[in-house]
């Protein structure tokens, strides 16, 4: 299919990437754009656009085997999938995320930059940053205090409190 990618990229075998989407309507017209020092696993699926927006994986992220990435999603920088992790169309997962083995992404959902999702979970509702979140459905479970130390940010109650309300509603 119609695909860019980045330097230092590194495609493992029996890799799909840049078919059409498995949408029942929209025809692929999109391309996938894959940034540079990302790997991607064995036994992975990456579909093109449908033309609302372009497949996109960004800058040093990493897909575990059988990893699959729906029509038009984005996927920001140094996101980790592990392995058998579905994200459905229309998925976004923001920088620094990363998605536990067989954790399932409903169509449409938002993955926060430096959240976490646990193994097995099935999100259905967006997933505030930094946030660590499991089960069926996913539901908060507390803050991923690793991403923020790692960034140096200080946890601020208030405003985290904020987003726990909004993703519990």
């Amino acid at each position: 299919g119609r695909v860019s990618i980045g330097a230092m990229t590194t495609i493992w075998p029996h890799v799909v990437i840049g078919t059409d989407g498995e949408h029942k309507s929209a025809k692929a017209s999109g391309v996938v754009r894959i940034g540079s020092g990302v790997t991607i696993r064995e036994f992975s699926v990456i579909h093109r656009g449908t033309g609302d927006r372009d497949t996109f994986i960004g800058d040093n992220s990493y897909l575990m085997h059988n990893s699959h990435v729906a029509h038009d999603c984005v996927l920001g920088d140094s996101v980790t999938l592990s392995p058998n992790v579905t994200i459905g169309g229309h998925g976004r997962i923001h920088s620094g995320a990363t998605i536990g083995i067989g954790a399932m992404l409903h169509q449409h959902s938002t993955v926060g930059a430096g959240a976490m999702v646990g193994m097995g979970s099935v999100v259905t509702k967006d997933v505030p940053p930094f946030a660590l979140v499991m089960g069926n459905p996913a539901r908060f479970v507390r803050w991923n205090t690793k991403a923020l130390d790692a960034l140096g940010i200080t946890f601020d109650g208030p405003a985290y409190a904020a987003a726990y309300e909004a993703f519990v509603k």
